[in-house]
């Protein structure tokens, strides 16, 4: 399967889940809770913009690894900069790989040439936030009360949704 890390705005997440996994089941490549299929999408790791460092329990050589290795489709923000320096915690494992990383990802943002300014409209920014928070919330409940009879080991939250359901680390170690 082909494994996302997906970031959205503050409040957007699970309306964000929502399309996406609809989507991965209109093109069939919705992975099922039952088993891996081949070339199936797995939305398994979930942040908000405001939320971006990942919790204590998550860092490890593996989830470094995965970090430094992930490909960014869309970053019209330069989220990736901002992700990985509050994910500084990365060099304690792989401190050069981390740096050059860091480096280059630098050298893209400030090539960049377009910004945009989504700020402009603040009255109407805050009447969006307020709704975008209210029908957020309802659509995580929903979905929330919706996965409870199938979690396992991931963890999920209102900012954050960790779908791992095993501990791979072992495996992955034995394989390096």
């Amino acid at each position: 399967d082909v494994d996302f890390l997906v970031i959205t705005s503050k409040h957007s997440l699970w309306l964000t889940r929502l399309i996406l996994v609809w989507l991965a089941q209109n093109q069939g490549k919705r992975r099922s809770f039952a088993q891996e299929e081949k070339n199936s999408w797995c939305f398994n790791l979930w942040l908000t913009e405001n939320s971006l460092v990942l919790p204590r329990e998550k860092r490890n050589l593996q989830t470094a690894y995965d970090l430094l290795q992930t490909k960014w489709l869309v970053d019209k923000t330069s989220l990736e900069l901002k992700f990985l320096r509050f994910n500084s915690w990365v060099k304690k494992y792989l401190e050069q790989y981390y740096s050059i990383k860091l480096l280059l990802t630098r050298e893209k943002v400030e090539t960049r040439s377009i910004q945009i300014n989504i700020h402009s409209f603040n009255s109407w920014f805050g009447l969006l936030d307020k709704f975008l928070f209210f029908v957020n919330f309802i659509a995580y409940l929903l979905q929330r009360v919706y996965m409870q009879i199938h979690l396992t080991n991931e963890r999920v939250g209102y900012q954050f949704a960790f779908f791992h359901p095993r501990d791979t680390r072992g495996l992955i170690y034995r394989r390096w």
